[in-house]
């Protein structure tokens, strides 16, 4: 929507467009820490109720603008050859 805030959540209860993210484990997509943290916030939830045999939940998510790939729980970007078909999509 033209006009919202960078820190304004719509009314349908999803995030601004520019700064999404989508999770690679459950195909979530949330807004960036620099938003509203939704992103984060989805990790921080899963690693309670979802965290899966490692116990990182859902940590790695792939940006919407331009395919970088961060991982919160290395809190860091991610580069991997087995990540390819992902980002040179």
């Amino acid at each position: 929507r033209s006009g919202a805030a960078k820190s304004e959540t719509l009314r349908d209860g999803t995030c601004p467009t520019g700064e999404n993210w989508l999770c690679l484990q459950c195909a979530a997509v949330r807004c960036s820490r620099y938003v509203n943290a939704h992103g984060l916030a989805h990790y921080e939830a899963s690693v309670k109720s979802d965290p899966g045999r490692d116990g990182a939940g859902h940590c790695v998510f792939v940006s919407c603008a331009d395919l970088s790939v961060w991982c919160y729980c290395c809190e860091a970007y991610l580069c991997h050859p087995k990540l390819d078909p992902i980002v040179k999509a």
